[in-house]
């Protein structure tokens, strides 16, 4: 938006019908006449090119990620709203390795690339709530992630479904929470046997992303060790 000055000067104005009447004349010359900067011109002369120009002195091309650190400001984390969904749901993104398909991406297309054939999600959730039906009718106990015994809680109560324990952190979690997620234990989205089928928590998913859980492990150990020596 410009101010009361520059529509005044309407320096755009100025350089535009300058340059059609002297068309051969310096910058020095122009900016002399004009009385405004080389730089001004060159902006008003041929924006295109002068933002080019700003945009490669900036070093928003050569470095983003510093640049952005630097100047874009970041939007507000937003506080999102836990929401409840079905088991069903849950299993069926494990099954057809994304709950939402990614860009280029369908149910299909997914589905030729599973390495394994008619899995069924009552399979899966199987692993999890041994004897649970996908209608969620009758509500089964869970099982421990890593001893596959049957799981309870710390006061002896068994831990049942939709309640579980996260693979990943050994919290008592509820998998139809919109945090928590399906979780492929070899971190292979195409490997869709029941084994592999788990859950846990949002951020412990980001976390481990595609590694196994021995290099997960390995990377929060150092992690640790550098907060230890540095960070406290």
């Amino acid at each position: 938006m410009q101010n009361n000055i520059s529509k005044e000067r309407n320096l755009k104005k100025q350089i535009t019908e300058y340059f059609l009447s002297n068309p051969h004349n310096s910058y020095n010359q122009a900016a002399k006449e004009i009385k405004c900067s080389k730089s001004m011109l060159s902006y008003y002369k041929d924006p295109i090119e002068a933002r080019r120009q700003i945009l490669a002195r900036s070093g928003k091309v050569e470095f983003p990620y510093i640049w952005r650190f630097c100047f874009e400001k970041r939007k507000p984390y937003l506080d999102k709203k836990e929401t409840f969904t079905s088991l069903n749901k849950k299993g069926r993104a494990f099954i057809y390795a994304c709950s939402k398909p990614r860009n280029g991406e369908t149910y299909m297309s997914n589905k030729e690339k599973l390495l394994h054939k008619n899995v069924t999600i009552k399979q899966c959730l199987n692993k999890i709530w041994p004897g649970l039906e996908v209608n969620e009718k009758v509500s089964c106990q869970s099982i421990h992630p890593w001893t596959k015994q049957l799981d309870y809680h710390d006061d002896g109560t068994p831990i049942m479904s939709p309640w579980t324990r996260s693979t990943l952190t050994g919290k008592i979690i509820n998998a139809k929470s919109s945090n928590v997620e399906v979780d492929h234990k070899d971190s292979n989205r195409f490997n869709n046997h029941p084994t592999n089928f788990s859950f846990t928590e949002r951020f412990a998913n980001a976390m481990k992303s595609d590694l196994s859980y021995e290099q997960l492990y390995k990377n929060c150990k150092l992690i640790i060790k550098n907060y230890e020596q540095h960070g406290k």
